[in-house]
């Protein structure tokens, strides 16, 4: 149902460098992860950011929406992780994450 679609979630492909924001198996990146879209396909679905140059000047690119609450969808959110091959326990880690970064998760959670 949901496998071609495209959420931006706080789970990152393994192979992404998060400090260099790039892919640290970009050769063979098709091979590493099936799921990985080409440039073509990422404009097509409005993946990438507006400052990305892939897209900076590009007429009539639309962006992905910036600050969703993705934890806000509920079972949703749960179902696109499961699709996407999340554990439970990595779940509720980006959970939590999310819960302090917006200032809500002290000590025991919420």
């Amino acid at each position: 149902m949901l496998k071609d679609l495209v959420y931006h979630t706080p789970f990152f492909c393994p192979h992404l460098d998060r400090a260099t924001r790039l892919c640290a198996v970009y050769e063979r990146r098709f091979q590493a992860n099936p799921r990985c879209l080409s440039v073509e396909r990422g404009i097509e679905r409005g993946v990438f950011p507006a400052d990305c140059p892939y897209v900076a000047d590009r007429p009539g690119y639309r962006p992905p929406v910036e600050n969703l609450d993705f934890f806000g969808l509920g079972d949703l959110a749960r179902q696109i992780a499961r699709e996407l091959g999340v554990t439970d326990e990595e779940f509720e880690r980006a959970r939590r994450e999310a819960l302090v970064a917006k200032g809500g998760g002290g000590a025991g959670g919420e």
